[in-house]
């Protein structure tokens, strides 16, 4: 079951936070989480969960179970038990801007291809439009398409548009780690690069974590 998932956590709770888990801590009855069972507790707590959510609608006693595994991923990630590409993703996320290393020369040269082969127009830093839109690095790489789709869009619809150049990326690792603070940092450059732009919309079209970020967190 999903809640099963949260069992170190409980653990933890029970013994921390109760009477009698503290009494049976102190006594020697309950035995401290250690880093072999959060070792062997990684997969069913990163692997096995999306965060999307579902588990927490559908519970019968109205647990956010959802949040839970928020809460055990930060423990988890300050324990240092986060998988090691999530890890390394959260680094790149933070120290280039991309959890998959993406940087602003590749998004310029899909630009300029695209913009070439389709005869859109991709704006980039336009100051006061209605509309900041933000990508992942999964689409920039691998189905850049998606770009000139936007811009079709926008055209159609008749909506000024932008990419900023210091705000690209919408993949929020930090959520997915369980960092509130890598989640707080990546969520703050879409918010200064939305002021700084003077837009009046941030739309997020992916992914699932980025828009939990940013429109709920």
């Amino acid at each position: 079951m999903p809640i099963y998932k949260l069992e170190p956590l409980r653990k933890v709770w029970e013994q921390e936070y109760t009477l009698w888990g503290r009494i049976g801590t102190l006594l020697g009855l309950k035995r401290r989480v250690t880093d072999a069972e959060l070792a062997e507790w990684k997969e069913l707590i990163y692997n096995s969960c999306t965060l999307c959510g579902r588990c927490s609608m559908v519970c019968p006693v109205g647990n956010d179970i959802v949040a839970m595994v928020r809460k055990i991923r930060e423990g988890m990630a300050a324990a240092g038990h986060a998988p090691a590409e999530q890890i390394l993703a959260s680094k790149r996320a933070v120290t280039q801007g991309s959890p998959m290393g993406v940087k602003l020369p590749t998004l310029q040269a899909q630009i300029k291809r695209l913009e070439k082969e389709t005869g859109s127009t991709i704006p980039m830093d336009a100051v006061g439009v209605e509309y900041m839109v933000i990508l992942s690095s999964m689409e920039i790489m691998s189905f850049p398409e998606y770009l000139s789709a936007i811009a079709k869009i926008m055209l159609q619809a008749g909506k000024t548009w932008t990419i900023s150049s210091e705000a690209f990326e919408t993949t929020n690792s930090g959520i997915q780690i369980g960092s509130s603070d890598i989640a707080r940092e990546l969520v703050s450059r879409v918010v200064n690069a939305a002021e700084k732009l003077a837009v009046k919309t941030v739309i997020s079209p992916e992914c699932g974590h980025a828009y939990t970020a940013i429109r709920w967190e």
